[in-house]
Parts: structure tokens; sequence; C-alpha cells
């Protein structure tokens, strides 16, 4: 079964029918942002959801069979959840992180130079309290895949597969990238 998540997720054809579905709602969402987005950074927006929803779809599922007794009632169970709670999850985490992606391109085009982490509101937690009001050059990330960040309060490090040049930092991160 772990073979045909591999190939069920890897398909071109799954990536197709992702892309066909979405590139017209990331296109307009950019253009609604940013006056003119190029066609190539709405592209990358939604080659990057759909690395990022295939890639943890398959991960999941692959972990829910993996030692299962029966990978066909684990798999059922995992998918039934996903039906009740997974739409509205990966909606807010893609919406801040698409919101903050065009937020940044936006501050790109009119020609500004660096950008600020912004927390959300009081409750935030310790990874998003120690990056509020942190700085950097606009073309450059807040974390690559070498970093490792674990302020004090935090449970554990969060690490990263990818550079982070805006929000979120992790799943249920509200904060906003602003000018700096």
């Amino acid at each position: 079964m772990i073979e045909w998540l591999d190939e069920f997720y890897g398909s071109d054809d799954m990536r197709d029918t992702l892309e066909r579905s979405y590139l017209p709602l990331f296109t307009a969402y950019a253009a609604a942002v940013v006056e003119n987005p190029s066609k190539a950074f709405v592209a990358g927006l939604v080659a990057s959801f759909i690395d990022r929803y295939l890639g943890s779809s398959r991960a999941q599922l692959q972990e829910v069979v993996k030692d299962a007794a029966n990978p066909t009632v684990a798999l059922a169970e995992r998918i039934s959840e996903w039906v009740e709670k997974r739409p509205a999850k990966v909606a807010a985490n893609e919406t801040i992180r698409t919101a903050n992606a065009l937020e940044v391109e936006r501050m790109r085009s009119e020609g500004v130079v660096t950008k600020r982490w912004a927390t959300s509101g009081s409750d935030s937690c310790p990874y998003c309290r120690n990056l509020d009001g942190t700085e950097v050059e606009i073309e450059r990330p807040f974390f690559t895949p070498a970093d490792s960040f674990q302020p004090e309060g935090a449970e554990s490090p969060l690490t990263f597969a990818s550079e982070i040049g805006h929000p979120p930092v992790h799943q249920g991160c509200v904060c906003s990238v602003v000018p700096g």
C-alpha cells in the first residue's frame, strides 16, 4: 500500500488535476492583492502549495498504514477524519501562507527593502512572540533549512525543510509580514 500511495501522490495526473483546479483561484487572489502579478510568481505559489499538499498527504497516509494491523481500515479512518477536519486546517494555513507571500511580492514591487515579522494578538506562542519585530532584507528568508529555532518557553525546536520568507512558521501560525 505504501508503494501505491507513492504512485498516487507522485503521479503527474494528480499534479495536473490540482494545478487545473487551483491555478484560477490563486491567479484571482494574486491579482486582487498585487498589481499585475507575474504568471511565473503565481505558478510558483500553486506549485509550492501542491508540493506541500501532496507531500503531507502521502507522508501522513504512509505513516498510518505502515504499522497498521489492517491498513485498509486505518486508511479509511484517516480519510474519514480528513473529511471532517482537514479542509479547515489546510485552508487556514494556506490562507496565511499565500496572503504573506503576496504581501512580500507587493512590497517587492513597490520597492520596499526590508520586511518585518508581526504577531497577531497578545496570546501568540513563544516562537511567534520571539519573532515579532524581526527584520530582514526583502529578498532574504527569516529561516533556512540549516536553522533550528527554539526560543525560551518553546517545548521543542523548529527545523525547516525549506526557506521561510514569511509566516506561517508552524501549523496554526497567524502572523503576518509587514514593511520593515
